[in-house]
């Protein structure tokens, strides 16, 4: 093979680490299939190391036609030859000797680069003390190839050797002799090249070498890096271009995940000289490392507290100008990660640090660019939720005269206090967002400082044409949900008086910012404060509308609907249910009675109160306790017909969820008593009272027990056979005694069978009875079928397929419809058994029955003979498709032949109340239309 061509597996295609080429197809079959060409590499025959060293150069993932690739792929068809010449095995030790051997002969920068290449590969798997004895030779070759190179254009050729040198170093560390520290040095000064490719590589060499050495060549090694880069920034000054600065703080940028602390102080000063140049891209740099460095959550060794602390203090002195709109956003990201950090490793000392902050952020809100108060006050907020929250459970409570921490608090709220002056006003809106977050991270410890600024707040509410009202509410929201509103209405009162007469509520605004943001709050205070004001509010109202000024009655009838309003987030999570609600609840009963127009408003308080304000034992007891006087009266508005059905289901909501909480045993008692009102008569129960109470019976039957439901199915009998809409209902209330009976155990199966056997006497009523007690069963089927074993199984078919001998139509259709759904939700192996009992049952109806039900008829045998012999076929039509096939062919139908009916005229059907016998029919055995000769068997 010529030298400059490659071998044929490499110009077939490279395998990569751990592919092998395919045998012969020949080969397979023997156990010679195994041959050298299956251990083939991509590049040049049987040659491991080969194979595990070159996959990764990129040059060979693909054709190219650029000298450099030539050369690479001439270098490395001429090394495997090289080595065969000589007879010796193709080691990775021949490989190093044949390279380097190539990099120290080669003058043409191509040809070193392609050498150099694969040698940087090679060198990451030769032994470690075969490489410390030929260190000598080996740096000194790639030092003079450097220093002869580093001055051309080249920098392919010079990456080359700079990634040999980095190897070269990395397998070496620990570092015992001067001159691989010489040689460290020397990969050093190539991060400086004006070439931006080499940089990288230099940049590249240095971390791998970094990364990979260990205590204490690391220190050492981290230390020469260092001094290196503040010798070239001392001695670059002001002099040199900045792009010879930005470079080393490059390299600079690249140490940091590596920096020891003993290290991190030169590292610092080296950063605070570079800033004081003054050039802009130099310093815009260096708070990007800072930022990186601050960011990195490093621990408390890499970056002492006290460093950090010198850090922050010497920053303030490079505070950009005003007229710098970037570097300043720059200077608050970096004081903002500078701080938490702080704060993760000593809080004591960040709390001495944060008030000088805020104090400076805050000034910077008056910089005439807009994006300068958005920054600032994003930093403010992020300092407010990751220092301050972590710790405010220690402070205690917060007052003016406090010291330590709080004093530092009481500092940074004044700072942010003064924002809300004259001179802050085109910039209120980020002003009043930080204060938001400081309501809500402090309002519950430090409302004691908080309650001049909340007055501040509510007169610039107040003030002409004012632009933030948007945030100015949610602020003083923020407050409401930290403070409570007791404090925000002592230090702001509502000033709603039942006798105003200039109608000037000023204040009214408060309500609907309570309404929106009261969390955890008192009943108590609710009782004490805002009852009596709702009642002055509408006795004003009601004086009012008597005197004939409607306008001004409505205006107090509305300020009353908004202070009922606040009702419901007082019951969301209250904090004294057991010593309030007591004191509420006869409000509440009034109400409901004598106040339609709050119904509404009280149903959703006790829903609110139940669902989210019960949260203990003692909760639930003392809210349960006044059942017996709630829920008589809901239900009393539940049956009052209401051509608003929204209150209807309202109402209906509420007495469902009273119920969770309900004693057992006065649910009994309640349903007794809707029971007992079913069975009244008279010309005063009109139809929607008898349908309220199955609705309200409904509601109480998952709380009831089993004696007390055992009793109420006699009464639903009853209805079972009346108006449709009873009717209905009555189903829907036997689906939920059926749920609340497989609550009463011992297992599902066995309350169920209690429960059918309730259900079963309604099979030996009227016809009616029997048609609406089927319908019903099916309704049970569908929901409960899961429930149903052996027995369960066997005592419904038996039941209903006894019912098929019935004349009456209704009956056998509802019969039919509960076969057809049992056959499709019911196991396979629970029918099975019942399958004879139902097709027996259904050779005994009529023929004019099975005519006008054939088509349940002919889908219940289908799927009784599926059910009967799982792998006979299937059948089209009620034939079997072999029959078909026989018929279109003109040949005998065989067994399955039909015989058409005689054309006669059908008899008349005749029903008769509840009977549904036929005419014509006798009345023991079933009739038979005269045109059948023959029952078709699929029938």
């Amino acid at each position: 093979m010529d030298a400059v061509n490659l071998p044929d597996e490499l110009q077939s295609g490279f395998l990569r680490v751990g592919e092998v080429a395919q045998p012969r197809m020949e080969e397979q079959d023997g156990c010679e299939a195994q041959t050298d060409r299956s251990l083939v590499t991509f590049l040049s025959g049987p040659s491991y190391y080969t194979k595990v060293a070159f996959w990764r150069l990129p040059c060979l993932c693909g054709p190219s036609s650029s000298v450099e690739h030539e050369e690479l792929r001439r270098v490395l068809a001429a090394v495997p030859k090289e080595i065969r010449a000589e007879d010796c095995i193709e080691g990775v030790t021949n490989y190093f000797a044949v390279l380097m051997n190539m990099v120290k002969t080669t003058e043409c920068p191509e040809s070193l680069a392609a050498a150099a290449k694969p040698l940087s590969l090679v060198l990451e798997r030769v032994p470690a003390p075969m490489l410390r004895r030929r260190f000598l030779d080996t740096s000194k070759t790639f030092r003079s190839i450097l220093a002869s190179l580093a001055c051309s254009s080249s920098s392919s050729a010079l990456c080359s050797v700079l990634s040999c040198l980095a190897t070269l170093l990395r397998k070496l560390v620990p570092w015992n002799k001067v001159i691989m520290r010489q040689a460290y040095q020397h990969l050093l000064s190539f991060t400086l090249h004006t070439e931006p490719q080499v940089q990288k590589a230099a940049r590249c060499g240095i971390s791998s070498v970094l990364f990979e050495v260990t205590s204490p060549a690391y220190r050492r090694a981290v230390r020469v890096t260092v001094k290196f880069c503040a010798q070239e920034i001392r001695r670059a000054g002001g002099t040199r271009e900045a792009m010879a600065i930005l470079d080393v703080l490059t390299l600079l940028h690249d140490l940091l995940p590596c920096l020891p602390g003993a290290t991190m102080s030169i590292y610092c000063e080296t950063l605070l000289h570079v800033m004081s140049l003054g050039q802009m891209l130099v310093m815009k740099s260096t708070m990007q490392i800072f930022h990186c460095l601050f960011s990195a959550q490093s621990s408390r060794t890499c970056l002492p507290v006290e460093l950090n602390a010198q850090i922050i203090e010497a920053l303030y002195d490079y505070l950009p100008s005003k007229s710098n709109l970037q570097p300043t956003v720059t200077w608050l990201d970096v004081m903002e990660r500078a701080h938490i950090h702080l704060g993760r490793l000593q809080m004591e000392l960040c709390w001495k640090h944060l008030p000088r902050l805020f104090a400076a952020t805050m000034t910077l809100f008056l910089l005439p660019h807009p994006q300068v108060p958005s920054a600032a006050a994003k930093t403010l907020k992020m300092l407010l939720n990751e220092c301050v929250v972590p710790h405010m459970a220690k402070l205690g409570p917060i007052s003016t005269s406090a010291s330590g921490p709080a004093a530092s608090l009481c500092e940074m709220f004044r700072a942010v206090e003064d924002g809300l002056t004259y001179q802050y006003r085109k910039v209120r809106a980020p002003v009043l967002q930080v204060l938001q977050v400081f309501f809500k991270v402090c309002g519950k410890q430090g409302h004691p400082i908080m309650r001049k600024c909340l007055k501040t707040l509510c007169k610039l509410r107040l003030s002409l044409d004012f632009p933030d009202v948007t945030e100015l509410d949610k602020a003083v929201g923020a407050a409401v949900s930290a403070m409570g509103p007791e404090v925000l209405l002592e230090a702001v009162p509502l000033a709603v008086k039942s006798r105003e007469e200039i109608l000037d509520f000023s204040r009214s605004w408060l309500l609907l910012v309570l309404q929106d943001h009261i969390r955890s709050a008192r009943l108590g205070f609710f009782v004490h404060y805002f009852l009596p004001l709702a009642a002055a509010l509408k006795g004003r109202a009601m004086k009012l509308a008597q005197d004939r000024m409607m306008l001004k009655s409505e205006i107090y009838n509305e300020l009353e609907g908004q202070v009922w309003s606040l009702l419901p987030v007082f019951c969301r999570c209250p904090t004294d249910v057991v010593n309030s609600f007591s004191r509420l609840a006869h409000t509440l009963g009034t109400t409901l009675i004598e106040r339609p127009d709050l119904h509404l408003t009280v149903c959703h308080a006790l829903c609110t109160l139940i669902t989210k304000g019960c949260q203990t034992a003692a909760e639930r007891a003392e809210v349960s306790h006044f059942a017996k006087y709630f829920l008589p009266i809901l239900f009393i508005m539940y049956r009052q017909p209401d051509n608003n059905r929204a209150h209807q289901h309202t109402v209906l909501d509420t007495i469902r969820t009273y119920l969770t909480i309900t004693d057992r045993q006065m649910v009994c008692r309640f349903l007794q008593d809707a029971e007992r009102m079913l069975l009244w008569r008279g010309p005063h129960i009109v139809e929607f009272t008898r349908l309220s109470n199955l609705d309200l019976i409904m509601a109480m039957v998952p709380y009831a027990d089993e004696p007390t439901l055992s009793t109420l199915y006699h009464t639903i009998q009853r209805f079972l056979h009346r108006v449709l809409g009873v009717c209905e209902n009555a189903a829907m209330l036997l689906v939920k005694m059926g749920q609340a009976f497989l609550c009463f155990g011992p297992t599902p199966q066995e309350a169920m069978q209690r429960f059918l056997f309730l259900v079963f006497p309604g099979l030996n009523g009227s016809v009616s009875m029997i048609n609406c007690t089927v319908l019903v069963l099916t309704r049970l089927l569908f929901n409960f079928k899961e429930h149903l074993g052996p027995d369960e199984t066997e005592l419904l078919l038996h039941s209903v397929c006894m019912l098929l001998g019935f004349r009456a139509r209704c009956v056998v259709k509802a019969v039919l419809g509960f076969l057809q759904d049992a056959l499709l939700l019911l196991d396979d192996r629970l029918l099975a058994p019942h399958i004879p009992t139902v097709l027996e049952a259904l050779q005994g109806l009529p023929n004019i029955m099975k005519r006008h039900f054939r088509a349940k008829l002919k889908f219940i045998h289908n799927r009784c003979r599926r059910l009967q012999n799982p792998s006979a076929p299937r059948t089209q039509g009620g034939l079997h498709i072999q029959e078909r096939q026989r018929r279109r062919e003109g040949r005998s139908a065989g067994p399955l032949h039909l015989l058409r009916p005689q054309q006669v005229p059908a008899q008349q059907e005749v029903e008769g109340e509840d009977a549904g016998t036929l005419q014509g029919a006798d009345e023991g055995s079933p009739a038979r239309h005269p045109g059948w000769a023959q029952t078709p068997p699929h029938l």
